[in-house]
Parts: structure tokens; sequence; C-alpha cells
């Protein structure tokens, strides 16, 4: 996981590249950063690295010395420009927004890079993307601009050159210059140079003695009061997306300067230290409602998921039943057939059918009724099922007073051997009424048939000869079978 204040974007390059290509890519990185609004934006940094192991890195500061100095940028390399002695954190050691805000107090840096274990660089920790993370708004509201503001502010006039601004900023090791003009004992800020500015002059080629400040600077300039609430100069600089602010008095007079890095100063430790300590306690307690709410639902679904998959074989299960006798439907016979037949019909084995029907079955519906009728159905049903003893053998109800029998790997004597079983336990069925015991005894009619599925066959071929077999048990007297 990325750790919050890491910056992801960055932008590396060898130490071999010429130092005016390494300004023009800090200048377009400057120009994609003003349409830029995440903490997640290219930083204006350049990371050096060599066989992708971070050796260096190139900042606006390190170019401004360079261009104060007034040498030949155009012989330079990024490698004679670049500094070395880095100040990086690994990123199993990042610790939290404070110390990290700490290290760059302490070493006075606005870029702190992250490698792994390799030494690759593989993100960057600048005061802008712990700003963004650790931007407590009760303790900025109630701090006020005079607390944190810079009051040692480096001027320079509107006539001043660009060369002489360029070497003020490095001399004083700061990240910008103020110009300002007096008027009437009053120093009115009109306007601010800052690095940026002077690296991208001078990718730009501009003439930096002949150029005035007044006609680079950016204008106007944002100030604030000593007394307005460090949250204020925050919101600024994110509505303006501008990294310095300056601080005037009521005459408009200049009194010093707030930046990104100055708002981190406005974060007392102390108070720091106790709200990393309660938010870090807020955010456990907030993950482990969300675990047990998460466990809670997931819970709940398992449930209703089980529910719902115990709901769908009983739907299942009575969709292939007949209601009547609870045995398998016509529906069911036909699935089990098709499967039984593909399956005997890769191991080349018998498949035979049993295909019975109750003899006067409708004279014995007009003459007792419906109900009666029914319970026959169902005797019949039960005495049937009760006869088959391999878990393959099925028996189901084919329509109106007409079941079937299938039987796997049985061959026709098998098949034979069930019949006379099931004309047994049709015999041993009481008889419908008891007012006419002699007359209301049930029984059945049988066509037996036996084939080796074969892919010139289909398994209606075996309906179709079990029916025949069947017609002609009926045509023979009734309570017989007749195998085909």
């Amino acid at each position: 996981m990325v750790h919050p204040c890491v910056e992801s974007h960055f932008t590396t390059i060898s130490a071999e590249t010429p130092l005016i290509a390494a300004i023009q890519k800090l200048t377009q990185l400057a120009c994609e950063l003003e349409t830029e609004t995440s903490a997640s934006s290219p930083d204006s940094s350049l990371l050096v690295v060599q066989q992708e192991k971070l050796i260096g890195i190139v900042t606006e500061r390190d170019l401004i010395r360079q261009i104060a100095a007034q040498s030949n940028l155009s012989g330079l390399t990024v490698e004679q420009v670049m500094t070395t002695d880095l100040i990086t954190r690994h990123r199993d050691d990042l610790g939290n927004a404070f110390e990290l805000m700490q290290i760059m107090r302490r070493h006075r840096i606005r870029h702190l890079p992250v490698i792994d274990d390799q030494e690759r660089p593989i993100g960057l920790v600048t005061p802008k993307s712990v700003r963004a993370t650790l931007m407590p708004a009760d303790l900025l509201r109630y701090r006020l601009v005079q607390e944190i503001m810079t009051r040692n502010v480096i001027m320079a006039s509107g006539q001043a050159s660009l060369a002489a601004i360029t070497q003020q900023m490095a001399a004083a090791s700061v990240s910008c210059v103020v110009i300002v003009q007096e008027n009437a004992g009053i120093i009115l800020p009109i306007g601010i140079v800052t690095e940026r500015d002077v690296v991208q002059l001078q990718a730009l080629a501009f003439d930096f003695a002949q150029t005035q400040a007044e006609q680079v600077m950016s204008a106007p300039v944002f100030g604030v009061s000593p007394q307005d609430s460090v949250w204020k100069v925050h919101k600024l600089m994110e509505e303006r997306r501008i990294r310095r602010v300056v601080v005037v008095n009521k005459q408009q007079h200049l009194v010093g300067i707030t930046t990104q890095t100055s708002i981190l100063g406005a974060l007392d430790p102390l108070e720091m230290r106790q709200l990393i300590e309660d938010l870090e306690a807020k955010i456990q307690r907030l993950h482990d409602d969300k675990t047990a709410l998460l466990q809670q639902q997931h819970e709940t679904l398992t449930e209703r998921n089980q529910a719902l998959q115990m709901a769908n074989r009983e739907l299942n299960r009575l969709s292939n039943l007949d209601g009547l006798t609870q045995i398998p439907n016509r529906r069911c016979f036909d699935d089990r057939l098709q499967q039984e037949w593909r399956r005997l019909q890769r191991e080349q084995q018998p498949l035979s059918v049993i295909l019975g029907d109750i003899d006067n079955f409708k004279a014995v519906n007009d003459t007792f009724g419906h109900l009666l009728g029914d319970d026959c159905l169902k005797a019949v049903a039960m005495a049937m099922s009760q006869v088959l003893k391999r878990p393959d053998d099925f028996v189901a109800r084919y329509g109106g007073e007409e079941f079937v029998v299938v039987l796997p790997n049985t061959d026709q004597a098998g098949a034979v051997n069930v019949v006379l079983q099931l004309q047994q336990a049709i015999a041993n069925i009481a008889p419908v009424s008891s007012l006419s015991p002699d007359c209301c005894r049930v029984t059945m009619s049988f066509g037996v048939t036996t084939l080796v599925p074969t892919s010139s066959l289909s398994c209606q071929k075996l309906l179709i000869l079990a029916d025949q077999a069947l017609y002609t048990a009926k045509a023979n007297g009734r309570d017989r079978y007749h195998v085909s």
C-alpha cells in the first residue's frame, strides 16, 4: 500500500543528460503543475538514476545557484549540477506524516526521495504531499498567520535585473523574491519572482542582465493579514494553486511571507502527535466497525445464499416430481433417459425400459370416483418404487395411469426379472374398494424392451418398442407382460 504522504508520480533523468535539456524538462513539469490540482501531480524536481539506482536529484534551487553564478549552462550536464549528498527514506521506514515533516525541516529540504531495497526511487515526499495529507482544520483555524510567517522577506524593486534577483535567491537560499515599490514609507508588494520563474526564463533564453523584474514577475500577488488564520492561507493556496502568499498590514505594507513549508510549521509537534494518535484510533475504530459490518453483511449474504440454494434445490426437486404420486414426472424421465442413453452408448452396455399401464383404470374412476382413483395411482407408485433397489434404476409417472421404469446396465433377462417383481408388488396392493374386492383388484400390463444404444438409434426407439409391447400385453388379456 502506498504511503499517503508519498507522491507516486515523479520524473527520472540520467546523469549524462545536458543541463539545458533538464531545464526544459523542469519547465515542462512546471507547466503541468499549473494545470494539476491533486497532491499526486508531478513535482518540479528530477531524480537522477543510473541503472535504475538513485544517485542524485536536481531541483529548481540547484539551477538557481548555477544561473546566479552566470555559468555557461550549455556546456554542463546533470551530473555536474545534481545534489549527490542525498537524504532518502526507505519505503518500509517512512513513519507518519509528522516524522517525515521533521526530517525535511531538520535537513532543510523540500524533496525527500523514497527508495526500495535496491535503492530504486519509488516515490517522493514534498511539503505539498504532506500538507495534502496532514491538514487538520481545527489546528490551522486557531493559528494566526503572524505566528508562522517569515518576517525577513527578500525584496527587490521592479527595476532590478533578473540576474541580480537570481543572485539574491542563491545567496539567501530562498525560493522567491518579492518585488516591491515604496510609496510614502509604505512598502507595497506588486509582484513576485520564484525559482520556477527563473528556470522557465532560462529555458526561454532570456537575457538576465537586461531583463527587469517588473517585466517577468508574477502579478498581482495574493496577500493576507497577520491576524488571518493559517487555514485561510491554506485554502487560498489550494484555490489559486500557489505556494506563497505575502502578508500585509492594514496599509498594505509588506510585513512577511508564508509558504507551504511555513504552514507545516503551524502544526505544533505535541499537538500533531496527539492528533495523529487520535486520528489513528478513530481510523482503527472505523476500520473495526467496517470490518464488523462487512462480516455481518457477509454472514447475512451467506445465509441468504444458502436459503436461496435450498429453495432452488427444492424448486428443482418439485419441478421434477409428480405432484400426486411424488415420484419423478415425465420431464424428469425424459432428462434421465437421455443421460443414460448417452452414458451407455459410450460404455456399450444394455438399457432396458418397462412401460406399465393400470388395467381398467377408467372404469375405476367412473365407478368409484377420482379420489379413489388417485389413491390407486399413489399405491401403484409406492409399490413400484419399493421394487427398485439399485441407485440408477428409477420409476416415473409417464402420464395418466401409465408408469415407466428405466433399468440401466440391464439385459432382457434382468428386465423380465424386474417385471415379475413388479407384478407381485402390484398384486399385494389392497383392492380399490372393500365393497367389492374381487372386481376391484389392481392389475397392470407391462411392455418390456432392451437395446444397446448406438449412434444410429435414439432413445425414442426404446419407447416405441416398449409401447408396442405394452399394446400386445393388453391385447393378450391384460395383467401380463410382453417382451419386444
